[in-house]
């Protein structure tokens, strides 16, 4: 049932985070009282790119939905003025981002209908951190299912457990009562549950978090910021480790510009088309993106990733750009 019930492991990695909406209570739904902020985006398709955010796409791409029938971005949004630093990573080497306050991020869930002409937002999850750092966490979920319906959903401070619960219980009581616009359900008791489970948000996005040593770890699998975000730091990064979960499509498997590498002997291909993902014999597979080759061939998706390089650039300090300018030159 798209993002909502096709949440696992590796498509954590995905729900990598906050936004700005409008902030007014939604025309239905279960009650939301105070501190909780309650969002309606009225304009969904249209909103990230209104709002100025500028899409996160990672070196190495990360898993989709099998059968290609969803497709996540990340935005990120700074303000102005405000630069980006880099600290030493206290997780993993050798350098970590630190985001200013007044940053925002969603990862936004698109889906198609079932004949494929119509593009839906099946679900939104992000953070942000106002001017004094503290952190925010959001969800929003579409009102009906109608191409390009209104977005409605709700902030709760990443600290408070009180917000946390009754944010979640807001949500799955919206997600119960409305259509979901992939396949026109309403959220079952397995997949409220499941979405429960996952609505603790802070439990992936953990500071600094090292890069994982097993496919056996239950946390998403790449290493963090200094904010606890996945994939700006992945914008920078060459190489990322691969899906091994067969309820997944790993688009890096038909990459002519990823090279795939092993610990021992060759990766092995799994499933078929639409779903196919690679595993080794020994550790877990490692994809490194050759973006110089992408970028003289004028491939799509690394003129992506080079736009995300760039916008963190551009917003940098001096010691940052120093460190990090050899990265953006390879995007001419």
């Amino acid at each position: 049932m798209g993002a909502r019930g096709a949440i696992a492991g590796w498509s954590v990695l995905s729900l990598l985070l906050a936004g700005c909406a409008s902030r007014q209570a939604p025309h239905e739904g279960a009650r939301l009282g105070p501190p909780l902020r309650s969002i309606v985006v009225t304009h969904p398709l249209e909103h990230w790119s209104k709002e100025h955010f500028v899409e996160m796409a990672p070196t190495v791409r990360v898993s989709v939905a099998a059968g290609g029938e969803a497709v996540t971005r990340v935005y990120l949004r700074l303000p102005d003025g405000a630069k980006i630093t880099l600290r030493t990573a206290v997780g993993h080497a050798p350098r970590s981002l630190m985001f200013p306050p007044g940053t925002e991020s969603d990862r936004v869930s698109y889906v198609r209908d079932t004949s494929g002409t119509k593009r839906f937002i099946d679900d939104v999850r992000g953070t942000r951190w106002d001017e004094h750092g503290t952190e925010y966490f959001h969800v929003y979920l579409p009102s009906d299912a109608r191409e390009g319906s209104e977005l409605v959903g709700v902030e709760w401070r990443r600290d408070d457990a009180a917000q946390e619960r009754a944010a979640t219980d807001w949500l799955v009581a919206w997600g119960r009562t409305h259509r979901s616009p992939d396949d026109g359900r309403t959220m079952d008791e397995d997949q409220a549950d499941r979405f429960r489970s996952l609505n603790h948000c802070q439990s992936c996005h953990v500071a600094d978090k090292p890069e994982a040593t097993s496919d056996d770890d239950p946390m998403p699998p790449w290493p963090t910021d200094a904010r606890g975000l996945y994939v700006p730091l992945a914008v920078f990064t060459p190489r990322a480790l691969l899906s091994t979960s067969s309820s997944f499509d790993d688009p890096n498997v038909d990459d002519p510009f990823v090279n795939v590498h092993c610990a021992r002997g060759n990766a092995r291909l799994h499933g078929g088309p639409g779903y196919h993902w690679l595993t080794c014999a020994d550790g877990m597979p490692v994809g490194e993106r050759d973006l110089v080759a992408a970028m003289k061939a004028r491939d799509e998706y690394a003129a992506r990733t080079c736009n995300a390089r760039r916008y963190l650039f551009t917003h940098m300090d001096d010691a940052a750009r120093a460190q990090l300018e050899p990265l953006v030159r390879m995007c001419p």
